[in-house]
């Protein structure tokens, strides 16, 4: 495991240089509170970040924990917690792996019991976020996760919040925001094609986008579910293509979804290419792999660095920082997630788990960073799931994402 205070790259100077901070200030300020003689608290608050960091997933896992670190920074260097004295956050990050759930388990269950960490971030992908937030719940530790699945948030579980828009939704709307965009410029959709890993989230996604494809009429020209292994896509491709399709969706780790588009690509598809909501279409990553080629790709995702102009001074740091072209969705529904940690402290006073968790089920986040996602708020219901969240569609323009739908959120037309 590893332990965070500060993300490279960060000074104290930068602190209030920009609008997101001036916003920060009200959830982490410096405090006079009792503690040391300087008049800050001693105390430190573990956050766990159980994530993938190796494996299929690994650049993703290490998005998220970097959107973490960058709030995490942004706190301690606003003064920590007010509420708690100004007490500091600190990182801890434990490697889930990318093929054995039970190691998210026992990671999860090590960052609970021997780190003692009063909340947690992760664990991104579905099969790992359900054994971690498993043991979150035994345990009375309450989980913010990236993960999309719909299944997570039907246990009933207390302790689970599901920050992003479920893998329904995502599936669901896709059609819909593809066909809304295009007719904005004229080009009509009709013959669809969908090419999605078997994994769980993903396979959620290309079922209820299949779903929607029949109920609006449409024709569904071809489907499968690969293994999220894939490395050649050469086949596979050559049969979606054969069925003359106007669109293709796509769902995958980067590997995958890198190997598909450079066939696509290679046989002379110039139609839209959809990726169903995260995988690895969205990050800055894929965009390296694929070079020019990846312009014009299009993704559903939960969030976008350009939504709001409070999000450009950062994705400024956290690119700078981490020596990345944008900040992607992981890494952004991260930071959202620990400063609504950070708020849900500053509101009850208290960094117990019990108390945290009572907080996030019954606040709604509508300013600050906490704020910065789609619908301008956050806010759990009863299952865990941020009834506020809904997908935005993105597409891959100049090397990087630009938010295309919907309207009111809109950054770019498709191209």
């Amino acid at each position: 495991m590893r332990r965070f205070r500060k993300a490279a790259g960060f000074g104290r100077a930068a602190v209030g240089l920009t609008a997101v901070l001036a916003l920060a200030a009200t959830a982490g300020c410096s405090s006079n509170g009792a503690g040391s003689t300087d008049g800050s608290s001693d105390e430190v608050v573990k956050i766990g970040l159980p994530l993938p960091l190796t494996g299929v997933w690994a650049d993703s896992g290490q998005n998220a924990v970097d959107g973490a670190m960058l709030a995490i920074d942004e706190i301690n260097e606003a003064g920590g917690i007010e509420a708690l004295g100004g007490a500091k956050l600190e990182g801890i990050t434990a490697d889930t792996g990318s093929t054995d759930p039970g190691q998210a388990a026992t990671v999860t269950r090590e960052l609970i019991e021997r780190e003692e960490v009063r909340a947690l971030v992760g664990s991104y992908v579905t099969a790992f976020t359900t054994t971690s937030s498993t043991e979150a719940e035994r345990s009375g530790i309450p989980i913010i996760t990236q993960s999309f699945a719909d299944a997570l948030s039907e246990r009933d579980y207390q302790y689970f919040f599901q920050l992003a828009a479920t893998s329904s939704s995502m599936g669901s709307s896709v059609i819909r925001y593809v066909q809304e965009s295009y007719a904005e410029v004229g080009v009509d959709i009709s013959d669809v094609a969908v090419l999605a890993s078997n994994d769980a989230a993903i396979q959620t996604q290309g079922e209820a986008a299949i779903k929607q494809v029949e109920e609006d009429g449409l024709n569904l020209v071809f489907d499968t579910f690969y293994p999220q292994d894939l490395s050649d896509a050469t086949v596979m491709v050559q049969s979606a293509l054969a069925t003359d399709p106007d669109v293709i969706l796509l769902g995958g780790p980067t590997g995958a979804a890198v190997a598909i588009i450079q066939a696509i690509r290679s046989l002379g598809f110039d139609g839209p290419i959809v990726g169903l909501g995260g995988g690895g279409i969205p990050t800055p990553q894929f965009g390296e792999l694929l070079g020019d080629d990846v312009n014009g790709v299009m993704s559903q995702v939960p969030w976008n660095w350009d939504m709001f102009p409070e999000l450009e001074a950062v994705n400024d740091r956290y690119a700078e920082a981490y020596d990345l072209t944008f900040m992607p969705q992981e890494a952004g529904l991260s930071y959202v997630a620990v400063w609504a940690l950070a708020d849900a402290m500053e509101q009850t006073g208290s960094s117990e788990p019990e108390d945290i968790a009572e907080a996030l089920r019954t606040m709604t986040f509508d300013e600050g960073p906490a704020a910065l996602m789609p619908g301008s708020s956050v806010s759990f219901d009863e299952t865990g799931k941020n009834e506020v969240a809904y997908p935005v569609l993105v597409q891959w323009q100049e090397g990087k994402t630009r938010s295309v739908w919907p309207s009111e959120i809109q950054i770019a037309q498709p191209q």
